[in-house]
């Protein structure tokens, strides 16, 4: 197979990150066309039997899916459960429709699954998701929006920004050779990014400044 010679060729000491893009979803709760032969739940089950167990096996670290036109992500998943990472750090309303959430993971087991289609054309409902939304998925959103990523040999960041305002709906970081979590955040990193989301949201989210307010409020009384 075409695509195990590839995944074979990479040389990780050089090649750290292994992402993968296609444009079917792996994971999908869809209701859209779910009894036709080329229907989204169709497609996933066979994706995910022909796949999954290769991707496991070469330990990629994210895939990146289209064809729904939203944006949603994943725990490290595999076989449709989410899989242990030797330390875990999130914020924000995980699981929720249309959260913020911001989730570090230090050496996860499994590959994380994002959707980006949530820029261009219209974005439509979760319809890919029935309730109740699976329990694989961390953060969904009916935003418009892209994906951007940045990396250095150890740490790989995936921000989805909001389009026009610059909004960060969802940051994840995947952290490699790290044997241990970090100390959770000081009392003065919880105020300052506080005070910046407080900042921003003056300018670009004005609905949500009740919620900054509240975050900062806390952060100083912690």
């Amino acid at each position: 197979m075409w695509i195990e010679d590839d995944l074979k060729s990479v040389d990780r000491s050089k090649t750290p990150w292994l992402l993968v893009g296609v444009h079917r979803m792996f994971y999908c709760d869809s209701s859209d066309y779910r009894s036709d032969d080329d229907g989204d739940q169709t497609m996933a089950v066979r994706m995910r039997a022909s796949l999954e167990d290769l991707f496991n096996e070469f330990k990629i670290d994210a895939m990146f899916f289209g064809h729904m036109h939203a944006y949603a992500r994943t725990c490290p998943t595999y076989k449709n459960q989410c899989k242990p990472s030797k330390g875990e750090q999130s914020t924000g309303a995980l699981n929720t429709l249309n959260g913020n959430t911001t989730t570090v993971y230090y050496e996860p087991s499994a590959p994380i699954y994002f959707l980006i289609g949530n820029a261009g054309r219209q974005v439509g409902t979760a319809d890919f998701l029935e309730d109740p939304q699976p329990a694989i998925y961390a953060n969904i959103n009916l935003r418009y929006g892209y994906q951007r990523l940045r990396a250095n040999a150890t740490h790989l960041i995936a921000e989805a920004v909001e389009s026009p305002s610059g909004y960060i709906m969802d940051a994840v970081t995947i952290v490699k050779n790290n044997e241990t979590a970090p100390a959770p955040p000081s009392k003065h990193d919880l105020v300052q990014g506080a005070l910046s989301n407080l900042t921003r949201d003056a300018f670009t989210q004005p609905l949500q400044l009740p919620g900054a307010l509240s975050d900062l409020t806390s952060a100083i009384k912690g």
